[in-house]
């Protein structure tokens, strides 16, 4: 695929093999989808002419995107389709399956695998990717043409970024903050790509289309939705477990570069030091002897260059690595206090599964309206208690940047915001309202309780991530026990 177009109803996908070209025009009012021309001939095209789009999906962040439609015969039974597209470069194809997988079309004989048969009724099957870095796996890489899904002009972008935005993993996040809207972006030859790498591309919103997708929801009941979210706590945990074992090897970096100044500094007797084991470290108090052991070394300046390019690099990944450890406790505390939530009955079913997915939706009759928030009011102060996450989302933009946000430290809790008319509350009532926001926790019925405490402002919705998340820094913590509004003078207004 190589051309978009857009007349502002219509999109029009141009994939192309040396002379061949395949138009699909997708009508983005009803979400319906078309073949333009005879199209070689094939009779599967005419099957698939105005059938309804089901959904669109990714692999990854790689450059492969699969299609399904639902085209319904006269008999009234619906027929499924698959349509594929690999963008890949030269290599670049595209398919058409049956709903079993079976290849009915495809536009060239092109493969990426060589290892896989796509001949016509064969089972698709995906192609390998060659590329072991992502941007949720990037390490400590140095040049963007290593990720999946960037190619030669992105990853230009990406690599001329590196020291302007900061390191790697800044980069990284740019990036993804850049991917997180509805945008793509085309330059004047039609040609697409995921964020603007220049100021001369024209911006298409797809959100513009309103595209009516005939999406088939998937249906969880309370039970599905728990195993939901523990799966991805233990999914989330493991992760969290890997990580950690990589900070642990990266935080020793500094042994690799003592061993390679220790052989550094050996070189003039290398041949004797290499037969006995023994080497020679200098420090303030004179030489010592000390054993390395050394197997099937036989370029010795070049071993003691990778040791030194190995420590440096385990250096430089520990702030890339800790970000990630961090980042990964927060999705866990998110995910934990969703299942709090979930629990206590305080979250609606019908919204719950846009946090987990947004194609989920729960079974008919299980659904149920839960106020998002409470608001309490004592004299000059209003304190608002999030229900649920989207309660906890909706109070933050409630929130002016001066007003008090409180979460009990490291535990599922709601967010409470204290707002103020009269200036800063005293300290006697920020310790009663951190013991509220300990009664609606996980902790309620614990005698102490940490609660942090920070100015609204201090607090950040983090792009692209579900309502709810937040990230906090310049906070205080509050040690206390749990108490209901009631029990600290304040009274419900509204629930």
């Amino acid at each position: 695929m190589n051309n978009i177009l857009t007349d502002g109803n219509n999109l029009c996908l141009i994939v192309y093999s040396g002379n061949d070209r395949c138009y699909i025009v997708f009508d983005m009012k009803d979400g319906s989808i078309y073949f333009p021309g005879s199209f070689s001939g094939k009779e599967v095209f005419s099957k698939l002419n105005s059938s309804q789009i089901i959904s669109f999906k990714q692999r990854g962040y790689d450059r492969a995107f699969y299609i399904q439609v639902k085209k319904r015969k006269a008999s009234g039974i619906s027929e499924y389709f698959k349509l594929v597209f690999e963008l890949v470069g030269g290599n670049s194809n595209f398919f058409i399956l049956d709903n079993g997988h079976i290849i009915l079309y495809r536009f060239s004989d092109k493969n990426i695998d060589q290892d896989r048969d796509i001949s016509i009724g064969c089972k698709y099957q995906v192609f390998r990717s060659n590329k072991q870095f992502s941007l949720d796996n990037y390490d400590s890489i140095s040049d963007f043409n290593l990720l999946e899904g960037f190619y030669k002009k992105t990853a230009d972008f990406a690599n001329r970024l590196i020291g302007i935005k900061g390191e790697v993993g800044d980069v990284v996040c740019y990036i993804k903050e850049l991917l997180s809207d509805e945008n793509i972006y085309i330059d004047s030859d039609g040609r697409a790509y995921p964020f603007r790498i220049s100021e001369d591309l024209n911006e298409i919103n797809i959100k513009d289309y309103k595209c009516k997708f005939n999406k088939e929801k998937k249906v969880f009941s309370f039970e599905g939705i728990k195993r939901q979210l523990k799966k991805r706590i233990s999914d989330k945990k493991d992760l969290l477990k890997k990580l950690e074992g990589e900070l642990s090897i990266a935080e020793n970096y500094h042994e690799l570069l003592h061993k390679a100044e220790i052989l550094k500094n050996n070189l003039f007797r290398i041949d004797e030091a290499m037969r006995s084991g023994e080497f020679l470290e200098f420090t303030p108090n004179g030489e010592k002897i000390v054993s390395i052991e050394l197997k099937d070394v036989r370029d010795m300046d070049a071993y003691i260059e990778s040791l030194f390019n190995r420590g440096k690099k385990l250096e430089r990944s520990i702030p890339l690595i800790r970000k990630r450890i961090s980042d990964i406790k927060m999705e866990i505390d998110f995910y934990e206090e969703l299942s709090f939530f979930l629990d206590n009955g305080d979250i609606d079913y019908d919204e719950i599964g846009d946090l987990l997915k947004p194609d989920h939706r729960v079974k008919k009759g299980r659904t149920k309206k839960v106020k998002r928030y409470y608001k309490y009011g004592k004299d000059d102060f209003i304190l608002l208690i999030g229900r649920n996450s989207f309660g906890n989302d909706e109070i933050l933009g409630l929130a002016d940047k001066e007003d008090i946000w409180f979460h009990v430290h490291g535990y599922p809790s709601s967010h409470v915001i204290l707002k103020s008319n009269v200036g800063l509350p005293s300290y006697d009532l920020l310790t009663d309202v951190a013991r509220v926001t300990a009664y609606y926790s996980v902790l309620k019925n614990e005698q102490k309780v940490a609660v942090d405490w920070t100015s609204r402002k201090y607090v950040r919705k983090v792009k692209g991530a579900a309502k709810g998340f937040v990230i906090y820094d310049r906070f205080k913590t509050i040690m206390v026990q749990p108490a209901s509004p009631e029990e600290i003078g304040f009274t419900l207004e509204e629930k």
